[in-house]
């Protein structure tokens, strides 16, 4: 209503908008670059620990073949799992594919 004569007054508005944000990080005190560093220094890490496994592995197999044969050796006879050892020198061994590591 139009307040000076009274009449109604009709008006269309309209109005746009259009906003646009992003965001950039410049610099964070090199914490980035130390972020990676970090991952790749665990990356080396996890395959440094890889490789220490395959060796006691490979350690502890070879440590109980010694202590076979040496028991051999000295006229014991043993049997343990798939190996047996009755004369010294000699071993008997059940036929079983084994996975290299």
């Amino acid at each position: 209503m139009d307040p000076i004569t009274s009449d109604f007054v009709s008006q269309q508005i309209n109005a746009t908008s259009l906003g646009l944000n992003s965001q950039i990080t410049l610099f964070q005190g090199n914490q980035i670059n130390n972020q990676i560093k970090r991952s790749k220094f665990l990356v080396d890490q996890y395959s440094l620990f890889e490789k220490e496994a395959k060796n006691d592995i490979t350690l502890g197999i070879t440590e109980s073949y010694i202590q076979l044969l040496y028991a051999a050796k000295n006229g014991h006879s043993i049997h343990c799992g798939r190996v047996k050892l009755n004369h010294p020198g000699r071993a008997k061994v059940s036929h079983q594919k084994i996975d290299s590591i």
